[in-house]
């Protein structure tokens, strides 16, 4: 069941919590020889609400009137609540080998023993705070495991085959909200692609105020030079310290 929260939304007062960024959760824990992942079971119904809050989120049906007893899906703050519960209990666990993202944990272990131990200590974590997981998403103990849209393993983390064939099937834009639609999807990747800013400068260019619709060669010149890289799986792997280091900023 799906219930349309625009209206209550509207009125509503924004809880707004910063999000970790997914590249930096992939630069800390890539590189490691094991991996976990865990998933949380329906995670936003985890938490109760109070009895005041029943009444505001209450919706009818043809079966009838109901008041919800759990934060539900569409309801403005309820990704901002979730995290601030996750962030309550993982926090001072997260690090090089501990990171999550809402519902989904991830764990990062150089051998079996490490990855036991802090398997355990989420498992117990999660139990003091009333967290179950879902069991048909837990990944126990993969040298190459995927998380959040991308490949990860020891030498490094690359995007999904199924990331990559979204990428690679997306027609050639129509309109400004299919370009829209298409620079939403590859802004996820623009830390793979060097000089993205610079790359993708004809087709931001037609979402321009007052710009026409023209698809021009520089657009398809673009459009093919990221399916490219894209369909070659680019990875970005760890800081090796005995080799030399470039720095290079695009201003």
């Amino acid at each position: 069941m799906v219930v349309d929260y625009r209206l209550l939304n509207s009125v509503t007062e924004s809880f707004k919590i910063c999000l970790p960024k997914i590249a930096d959760i992939l630069h800390e824990i890539s590189g490691k020889k094991w991996y976990s992942v865990l998933d949380l079971k329906s995670a936003f119904f985890q938490i109760k609400l109070k009895n005041s809050d029943k009444q505001k989120l209450a919706f009818c049906s043809e079966l009838g009137n109901f008041q919800p007893t759990r934060l539900p899906f569409g309801s403005k703050n309820s990704t901002s609540y979730f995290h601030l519960l996750i962030s309550k209990c993982l926090d001072d666990l997260k690090g090089p080998n501990i990171q999550f993202f809402l519902d989904d944990i991830i764990i990062a272990a150089n051998s079996i023993s490490e990855m036991k131990t802090r398997l355990q200590l989420v498992f117990d974590r999660l139990a003091k705070f009333n967290l179950t997981l879902d069991p048909n998403k837990i990944q126990i103990c993969k040298t190459n495991i995927t998380y959040l849209g991308f490949n990860i393993s020891a030498n490094g983390y690359a995007p999904s085959e199924d990331n990559i064939q979204k990428v690679t099937k997306f027609p050639v834009s129509q309109n400004v909200k299919q370009v829209q639609s298409y620079l939403g999807m590859m802004n996820y990747f623009r830390h793979l692609i060097y000089n993205y800013a610079e790359v993708v400068e004809p087709i931001v260019n037609l979402t321009r105020k007052g710009t026409p619709f023209v698809w021009s060669e520089n657009c398809q010149d673009a459009f093919n030079v990221m399916q490219e890289i894209i369909l070659n799986k680019p990875t970005i792997k760890n800081y090796d310290e005995s080799k030399p280091l470039y720095l290079t900023t695009d201003a």
